[in-house]
């Protein structure tokens, strides 16, 4: 889970925020103009519509397609009692693993072209040598972590179990498909999203009529009669009233001279 926090967050972030901006007068925007644009709605909910049906498929059909036996997911053993030799749950969910990850690799790809109509999503990719080498360091350390399971003491470290080069593979052939998915959801109109786009603000946590933050308060509230039934004081925003007198208290009066301590 760290692994995919850092792919996620801090290398996705350090790859993608490298992008040389574009010059041209389509680029331009304002200051109040939406973050997450109809066309970022569409890729994100796409993009994890396919990402989630892909793992349940290969989650509970998987072992028909890697093993010759089938097994129970839930109560079968990840390792041999004895010799604590990696077993085919835990094969499976080594490829798992691997799926999620190189199919996120991938979609770093999809995510450097925001642009309705463009498809070539490796153009300019060799001007941004930050993004080659952090992605090419992602995919060896990914395929690293999955290779290091075929000794005894990577297996137990890592967690991860030997699988074959041809299981290899067709991991890497699932998760280039997200390129292909990543072109055939821009075929999708964006007046399907610009719904989404005009009801659900993300960006502004004051705006009262947002669905999500109605959402949230309402969370706040049974949240706060909770603690209160426990007598605990209840989590809330700081009031203008309560900011000013915490302001009050804080303040030192300089008028007051300071007494003297050698009386």
């Amino acid at each position: 889970m760290l692994w995919v926090n850092l792919i996620m967050d801090v290398l996705g972030a350090i790859a993608l925020g490298t992008e040389a901006p574009r010059i041209d007068a389509d680029s331009r925007i304002s200051r109040k103009d939406k973050i997450i644009t109809p066309f970022l709605w569409r890729s994100i909910i796409c993009m994890s519509i396919y990402q989630i049906t892909v793992m349940l498929i290969f989650m509970y059909f998987g072992q028909m397609m890697f093993f010759k036996k089938s097994f129970n997911l839930v109560t079968a053993p990840l390792r041999d009692e004895r010799t604590d030799k990696a077993l085919d749950p835990l094969k499976l969910d080594t490829i798992l693993f691997y799926i999620f990850i190189v199919m996120n690799l991938f979609n770093q790809f999809n995510c450097r072209i925001v642009d309705e109509g463009r498809y070539n999503v490796v153009v300019g990719v060799w001007r941004n040598m930050f993004f080659v080498l952090v992605l090419a360091f992602e995919f060896f350390l990914t395929w690293a972590m999955v290779d290091i399971g075929a000794t005894t003491l990577g297996s137990s470290l890592i967690g991860t179990a030997e699988i074959t080069a041809i299981d290899h593979l067709c991991v890497w052939c699932i998760g280039s498909t997200t390129l292909i998915w990543g072109a055939v959801l821009k075929k999708i109109p964006l007046r399907f999203f610009e719904k989404i786009s005009n009801h659900v603000n993300l960006e502004e946590e004051d705006d009262e009529n947002d669905h999500l933050n109605k959402l949230f308060n309402k969370a706040s509230e049974m949240h706060n009669k909770a603690r209160a039934s426990i007598g605990i004081p209840g989590e809330g925003h700081t009031t203008v009233g309560d900011d000013s007198t915490l302001k009050r208290s804080n303040m030192v009066d300089d008028s007051k001279e300071p007494e003297d301590d050698s009386e």
